[in-house]
């Protein structure tokens, strides 16, 4: 595809999948381990009402903030919270309160990134180029929803953390991808 031999178009694909990996990882282990540390369903739903809630409003602020200052800052201190939230998953794997508030920050900081996508495709691709580019970033949105969970219910199996832990740390080359974008 033509579209691939485009540099700024692969670190839109790193830009997009990294935190997607992280994402799909999140939305099946955090409920999961909710119900495993409490046998709670009603605390599983009140994580969820949550997380949408905090996510909602954490795309609403990320989209004002870039209004304001642009997209680059808020893409790196979203990808500093998504970081931020994987460690603490990993310190804290059997601790309800630390999954509970860092699975909402995690979720919260990637979906202001989600918002933030259309922006980075604005900034640097040529108008004729955007529904193809949209496209094919939406082809990575989906691959890495399914790798992240899968990768993630690997890990988890050595350790609580570990999925965290890893993924976290991925998503260290993010800030990187998104210097050499801007």
């Amino acid at each position: 595809m033509a579209l691939l031999r485009r540099s700024r178009v692969r670190l839109l694909v790193g830009l997009r999948g990294l935190p997607t990996l992280f994402y799909g990882m999140l939305i099946v282990l955090i409920p999961l381990s909710i119900n495993q540390l409490t046998q709670s369903k009603v605390t599983v739903a009140a994580y969820g009402t949550t997380s949408l809630i905090v996510a909602s409003a954490a795309q609403l602020l990320a989209g004002k903030a870039a209004d304001r200052w642009g997209a680059f800052r808020p893409t790196l201190t979203a990808y500093a919270f998504l970081i931020f939230s994987g460690l603490c998953l990993f310190l804290g794997a059997n601790s309800l309160p630390a999954v509970f508030l860092f699975g909402v920050l995690g979720i919260a900081a990637a979906w202001s990134l989600s918002t933030l996508m259309y922006i980075w495709v604005s900034d640097g691709i040529p108008k004729e180029d955007h529904p193809a580019t949209f496209g094919l970033l939406h082809a990575v949105w989906s691959l890495c929803m399914i790798g992240g969970a899968m990768l993630g219910g690997w890990l988890v199996r050595f350790a609580p953390g570990l999925p965290f832990l890893v993924l976290g740390l991925s998503l260290m080359v993010a800030p990187f991808l998104a210097a050499l974008y801007y």
